[in-house]
């Protein structure tokens, strides 16, 4: 019986394609690439249809299982689609200034390259190694979303595994391999499904022969993939439920924090009445924090809040010296005493506006260091204070954005080029540095680590900075981030901040801490789940008790290096991928001739 319907679906099937050219519309390689692009974006933040995530690698099952790509250039139809994603998933890099559209356009051409990737080394695989599909299409994704997680400093803003960090429980593997372990998952289960869709229509009713079982071969896949994710939750009902909630330590206070959020757009080249407008803002907020919480033991404020530089000179006590031929205009306005008279006077008033305050601050502070040897510095900062004015550590961001705080080859460049002129370029920091966070005593209560801006969104880079400073005997306790997302107007932008900070709390098991201007500020648990968070677009203090995880995480002892072994398994594919390239684009030269 079973076969009896299934020929008649796939005679009535045929027959409709015939009618309205669903044959050649199936057949083509762009359709179902689109499609599985559609769904995936229509999951990424203010759509939020995040269900569909898991329905992108279902519509790419078939383009991956076919021998031969028909149509010309099948493989730059795959990039087109790429570039049409990322154009929509990145649009807000457009926002901070109109000179960013290009970059925006360059951004899109450049992580299509790892859609295309993707499909080529998915396709090596099947066809090269004989892997099945559906083990094929995770190791192919992971792999290429590793690979652009290492280039040009890494970047996984709408990554398909971030569309599900409303779903606890099922991201909880994140702790196993990183965040990549959710999006293999996702891609497994729409590939395994995506194995029930025919390959292509002109075979529909001979692969239909050849499997009369074809609704059990769905409800087979409908089981596989049912069970896979029954694993996968009873994981996260297990690892959940494996620390104590605060509300079970009663007896026990919470280290007391307030993240301060603020609205302000962050703008180029502003004037400084608006730099001072914005902080006057700020000052507000720590009011009202102090306000409602007199006995906190710890504020932190946003990315780049303070107009007050801190400067840092060494042993010298002079900073470098310039022949008069070799200064600008401006520099010679005033000497170096004047300069350094400045710099002392923001300190002093840094110190002054914590001790006003009488708690313990984290400042995000332009850092302007000189050493011994004369040499200048130029970091974007997070300086900690006692509620005395003490300076007890300084963290310098260590992987800054491109053509943000740094401009490649910029020595090389003329000293005109409007990159480099609206560029803020900063300083390289050195290394993670241990954050000891005092109670109102004075005594350090816990350890933390700081990372500012986009570095959250690099996976490996805080599991470096944690076991670094595990290794110094000081690991820490909690996760800061201080990050200025007002350049992007509130967009899904800061959507996809937040799901990074999400994973990152995951991957290492730590409370995480994140003070954020024109974004959201939270405060999230070891298990990735968002205790407390300001409102979208609306000025805001955010309170946090913060209790110590104490769980180790097996990516700590794992890494990466399962995601590198299957980047190396995928290179025989890459390897490959002219000769796939060259035979797709044979294949419709013989299907035209033959035609003639």
């Amino acid at each position: 019986m079973n076969g009896i319907n299934t020929q008649n679906f796939s005679e009535n099937l045929l027959k409709n394609s015939e009618k309205f050219s669903l044959r050649k519309w199936y057949n083509g390689t762009f359709p179902l690439v689109f499609l599985g692009v559609l769904c995936y974006t229509l999951a990424l933040p203010r759509f939020n249809l995040t269900f569909l995530a898991w329905f992108a690698s279902f519509f790419w099952t078939p383009i991956i299982l076919r021998e031969k790509l028909t149509g010309k250039r099948p493989f730059l139809k795959i990039y087109l689609a790429g570039v049409i994603f990322w154009a929509i998933a990145v649009h807000w890099v457009c926002f901070p200034y109109w000179a960013t559209c290009f970059g925006w356009v360059a951004m899109s051409f450049y992580l299509a390259c790892y859609i295309f990737l993707f499909f080529v080394m998915a396709r090596g695989l099947v066809h090269r190694l004989r892997i099945p599909v559906v083990l094929a299409m995770p190791i192919a994704w992971v792999s290429s979303e590793w690979l652009q997680r290492q280039m040009l400093g890494g970047f996984s803003f709408g990554a398909i595994e971030h569309t599900q960090v409303h779903h606890v429980l099922l991201i909880q593997i994140a702790d196993l391999f990183g965040e990549y372990t959710v999006g293999a998952l996702i891609i497994f289960v729409g590939s395994t499904l995506g194995t029930n869709l025919p390959v292509n229509l002109e075979n529909l009713q001979k692969e239909n022969q050849q499997k009369r079982f074809f609704p059990k071969r769905l409800f087979a896949t409908l089981g596989v993939c049912f069970f896979v994710i029954l694993i996968v939750i009873c994981y996260g009902f297990y690892r959940t439920r494996s620390v104590l909630a605060p509300v079970l330590r009663k007896g026990e206070p919470g280290y007391q924090v307030a993240l301060l959020q603020g609205t302000d757009r962050a703008i180029l080249n502003a004037p400084l009445d608006w730099y001072e407008k914005v902080y006057d803002n700020y000052i507000a907020l720590a009011k009202e924090a102090v306000k409602a919480r007199p006995d906190l033991d710890l504020m932190i404020w946003p990315e780049s809040t303070s107009i007050y530089p801190w400067g840092e000179f060494g042993d010298s006590g002079k900073p470098e010296e310039t022949s008069p031929g070799q200064q600008s205009e401006d520099e010679r306005k005033y000497d170096k005493d004047d300069e350094r008279k400045y710099y002392d006077q923001a300190r002093q008033i840094v110190r002054q506006v914590t001790r006003y305050f009488d708690t313990a601050m984290i400042h995000g502070i332009p850092g302007y260091v000189e050493g011994a040897d004369g040499k200048r510095n130029t970091y974007n900062s997070a300086l900690l204070m006692d509620r005395h004015g003490t300076p007890l550590a300084r963290y310098d961001k260590m992987q800054l954005v491109i053509f943000g705080e740094y401009v490649p080859f910029a020595d090389w460049l003329p000293d005109d080029f409007f990159l480099k002129t609206l560029c803020q370029r900063s300083s390289w920091g050195k290394a993670p540095v241990n954050v000891p966070l005092p109670d109102r005593s004075g005594t350090p209560k816990l350890n933390a680590s700081a990372n500012i801006c986009f570095e959250s969104s690099i996976p490996q880079l805080i599991r470096n900075q944690v076991l670094q400073l595990r290794r110094e005997g000081t690991e820490p306790d909690v996760l800061i981030n201080i990050s200025n997302d007002g350049w992007f107007r509130h967009s899904s932008q800061i959507d996809m901040h937040l799901a990074t900070h999400i994973f990152r709390a995951i991957e290492n098991r730590k409370p995480y801490l994140s003070a954020t201007n024109g974004g959201f500020s939270v405060s999230i648990d070891g298990n990735g789940r968002i205790l407390e968070c300001g409102k979208r677009n609306i000025p805001s203090v955010v309170f946090a008790d913060v209790y110590p995880d104490g769980r180790v995480p097996p990516y700590h002892f794992w890494g990466d290096w399962w995601i590198f072994a299957c980047f190396l398994l995928s290179l025989p594919g890459l390897a490959s991928w002219k000769f796939v390239l060259w035979k797709s684009e044979k294949t419709a030269s013989l299907e035209a001739v033959s035609k003639n």
